[in-house]
């Protein structure tokens, strides 16, 4: 996968240094909250499905969808996502999810840092 940066409202998406920021400022988050972040993003506006996510994530593992759920739950935390709102990730019930959210792919030249 070729590192990108990705822009969404406050936030930034670093892949070359797996770090996800909020108005500049570096957010802790667990590396596969972080994985499922950048999975949601690269596919921002589409359904990715369920099993497709588990798959990415855990791979050659069986794990229950509650894993899934639980890092779904963490990330509308990190965002300030109202599960009733779904400002940045809708869920597709029995289908998956998709990232709400217009994201815009910053070229080297767009990066000061």
């Amino acid at each position: 996968m070729a590192d990108r940066i990705y822009e969404f409202g406050p936030y930034r998406l670093d892949t070359s240094r797996n770090k996800a920021y909020q108005d500049g400022e570096p957010l802790e988050l667990k590396r596969k909250t972080y994985e499922l972040l950048v999975l949601l993003v690269e596919r921002a506006g589409e359904l990715v499905e369920k099993e497709e996510l588990l798959g990415k994530m855990w791979p050659d593992q069986i794990v229950e969808e509650s894993n899934l759920s639980q890092h779904i739950y963490r990330l509308r935390k990190m965002l300030g996502d109202n599960p009733k709102s779904q400002d940045y990730i809708l869920t597709v019930p029995g289908k998956g999810y998709i990232f709400n959210q217009k994201v815009r792919q910053l070229a080297e030249a767009e990066v000061a840092d």
